[in-house]
């Protein structure tokens, strides 16, 4: 009796002896038990000239028995040069398991029911793979998604890179700070989704896309130095800061009305950035993604109506339309800041260079009631309206300030809002319905 627990004693000495073997490590003298088909043993060494891989797997894993059918593929397209050996956790129902799917799925795999091994790799979840190269050492250890027929022509062309490393370092991850930011827990490009919203300040860049559709950065849209009343166009227009001749001009204003709201809201600058898959990178995505992000931090209700918006409207004298009317065929846009020589050009680049240089915050829209091009020089200086404004009226035209109906996006403030508490779950609930609705 002593002798045998004894034995017992040295064969679990032998058994917490023996390392885990990690990539770079030589296989020597290894011997899997209880082999099928057969009832035997195999020894490694007896394979050495044949890549191998190993896969682990116990009764539990659902995931083991699902690509079971896929391994017997690989098998048999590369069963010259490579042997897949499965080895099962030994327990009461492995077997059974098993050998139901080999009935049903004619699998033709070599398995080993061998809970040593198990215990000799320290194997605390699965599937588990160890890829073995024909010199018996160790080249990989990883999951099911690297077992592929790309990697498997890498592997046996002795090209490892694909493989994840046994002895790869853990990264470093501090619990008390952001996933991701210098690198702590995992690189800062590993995500598969992410939103950042930030204060601006002068020690930035600055970046302005004209459109939701203007991504620099593949599968990301980026905004830097930005108003609030910006991030609400890109949002909700998708589009922001459009000028003279573009088709929201004049017909939705670009400057969002913030009510009943922190007023010093549109005096701070932001930078936003989104990424998302690029199954998911569509205008209507990012915008509904920028709503609910805009929604959770600064928790406005916002409404798209029509308001009697303030603009300057550019009209013409029927002596000033007659005296325009273009006597050229060769367009000509010459000037500089205090004077335009414009010849055969539409109304719109008068109205462009005027709110560019004269009213650069302010919407100016035609009411010249011209059609055709134009031939219009002026001597003024161009940052001065009255300056502008009299020149103009030797051309008979002129700028009169006025209304007109526009559309605008309008901003309300909630009671809880979360840029100065917790917005309650069930208003982002109802948020969600609504966007979901447009």
């Amino acid at each position: 009796m002593k002798s045998i627990i004894a034995l017992i004693g040295i064969l679990l000495c032998q058994l917490r002896a023996l390392p885990q073997a990690l990539a770079g490590d030589k296989i020597n003298h290894w011997v899997v038990s209880n082999v099928h088909p057969g009832q035997g043993t195999l020894n490694l060494d007896s394979l050495k000239g044949k890549f191998i891989v190993l896969d682990f797997f116990s009764s539990s894993c659902v995931v083991c028995f699902k690509s079971l059918p896929k391994i017997n593929e690989l098998q048999e397209k590369y069963k010259q040069k490579l042997k897949i050996i499965l080895i099962g956790k030994d327990d009461a129902r492995i077997r059974t398991v098993y050998n139901k799917y080999a009935e049903r799925f004619q699998l033709h795999l070599t398995v080993a029911f061998d809970s040593m091994l198990f215990a000799k790799q320290q194997i605390e979840s699965v599937p588990y793979y160890l890829w073995i190269d024909d010199e018996n050492t160790v080249q990989g250890v990883t999951g099911p998604e690297q077992l592929t027929e790309i990697n498997i022509d890498e592997f046996l062309n002795k090209r490892y890179t694909a493989l994840n490393p046994g002895k790869q370092q853990k990264i470093p991850f501090d619990e008390t700070k952001p996933i991701l930011v210098r690198g702590n827990g995992a690189p800062d490009s590993q995500f598969l989704y992410r939103s950042v919203l930030l204060n601006w300040n002068s020690s930035m860049e600055t970046c302005f896309p004209p459109s939701i559709d203007y991504a620099l950065s593949p599968f990301t849209f980026q905004a830097m130095g930005v108003t609030i009343q910006s991030l609400y166009n890109y949002a909700y227009i998708g589009a922001d800061g459009w000028r003279p001749g573009h088709q929201l001009y004049g017909s939705y204003n670009d400057k969002p009305l913030l009510e009943m709201g922190d007023s010093s809201l549109l005096k701070q600058l932001f930078s936003y950035s989104l990424s998302l898959p690029s199954y998911k990178f569509q205008k209507e995505q990012i915008q509904n993604q920028m709503k609910i992000d805009l929604f959770q931090f600064f928790g406005f209700s916002v409404r798209e109506e029509i308001r009697n918006m303030p603009c300057w409207k550019l009209v013409a004298t029927p002596e000033g339309r007659l005296r325009s009317r273009t006597k050229k065929n060769v367009k000509k846009t010459s000037g500089s800041k205090v004077s335009i020589d414009y010849e055969f050009v539409p109304v719109v680049n008068l109205i462009k260079t005027l709110q560019a240089y004269t009213f650069p915050n302010e919407i100016l829209v035609d009411e010249t009631g011209i059609e055709g091009y134009i031939d219009v020089k002026l001597e003024a200086i161009l940052t001065d309206p009255e300056d502008v404004r009299k020149a103009l009226l030797n051309r008979g035209f002129d700028l009169w300030k006025s209304e007109k109906p526009m559309k605008v996006i309008v901003l309300r403030s909630e009671k809880n809002n979360p840029a100065q508490g917790v917005q309650p779950a069930q208003d982002l609930r109802a948020f969600l319905n609504y966007i979901s609705k447009e």
